[in-house]
């Protein structure tokens, strides 16, 4: 289990795969131009969800990682990932909290992304302090 799982999405995954807004195309265009992706590298994206950033990314990389701490959206984002018949992504649970714990086992990315809907919820060293 992850160091960052609250359990604060369970029962929401098949919501947010349905009627959670996607993100544009010009957007993934955007990314694609902006960080000159070429079908080689690898992706991270924390916080992935069910996939709704990590699935139209993973064709311009090598290989894509979707990193979650909810169980349930990384079991819809395979159901979503299958569907659009993406096969390079892995799916890890963790989250933010675990990135230091987890290094040697996800490696080193061209590009890590946080979806404006998981950005919220990223746990920093501060954030983890306890008031004293």
């Amino acid at each position: 289990m992850s160091k960052s799982y609250r359990d604060n999405f369970k029962g929401t995954a098949w919501y947010y795969a349905r009627y959670r807004q996607a993100y544009p195309e010009p957007f993934f265009l955007h990314i694609t131009e902006r960080f000159h992706l070429d079908e080689t590298g690898r992706l991270l994206d924390l916080g992935c969800g069910t996939g709704q950033s990590a699935i139209p990314l993973a064709e311009r990389f090598e290989q894509a990682i979707g990193m979650d701490p909810e169980p349930e959206m990384l079991a819809e984002a395979k159901v979503q990932a299958r569907k659009a018949g993406v096969t390079t992504i892995t799916w890890i649970e963790g989250g933010s909290a675990d990135l230091e714990d987890m290094k040697a086992q996800i490696g080193i990315f061209k590009l890590v992304t946080m979806g404006s809907h998981s950005i919220g919820w990223i746990e920093t060293p501060s954030s983890r302090l306890s008031p004293k």
